[in-house]
């Protein structure tokens, strides 16, 4: 299986990323924490991974095909709707348009597959370690 990692225009170092500890939770915690990543199948039954790292999103595929259509789709930019307070404190939704080399890009992209032409794919959420499905937008619920 071919693994390929892709390049964004700019990337924050993994010194000045923000640690986990911003938000009270400490880094054995979020080492021990299960990673997830996605598996995208195309028409065909062809199969695509991605996750991401410090250093940016990894693809892993048997299909060079399909490797290359998510790395495209990864250097497109997406627009997502965010709730933020105006001046008084009133929420306002508000549509945001992201960079791939925002670090805010891979919460949103999972969301946004419509956008950046992988709207034909079939995608889930899996285990990063054995590849088994947590979570398919169909079924509406994750799986223990």
């Amino acid at each position: 299986m071919a693994r390929t990692v892709a390049d964004t225009d700019a990337h924050v170092p993994a010194d000045l990323a923000p640690a986990a500890t911003t938000n009270g939770i400490s880094a054995s915690a979020v080492a021990a924490r299960p990673k997830n990543g996605c598996r995208f199948t195309d028409a065909d039954g062809k199969v695509a991974y991605l996750w991401w790292e410090r250093t940016g999103p990894v693809v892993e595929s048997t299909d060079t095909a399909l490797r290359r259509r998510v790395l495209r789709a990864l250097k497109q930019p997406i627009w997502a709707i965010e709730d933020e307070p105006d001046e008084f404190g009133v929420q306002w939704s508000t549509r945001r348009r992201y960079q791939p080399d925002d670090p805010r890009y891979a919460l949103h992209w999972f969301w946004s597959l419509g956008q950046v032409g992988l709207e034909d794919v079939e995608a889930e959420i899996v285990r990063r370690q054995d590849r088994r499905a947590v979570w398919t937008p169909a079924q509406g619920h994750i799986r223990d």
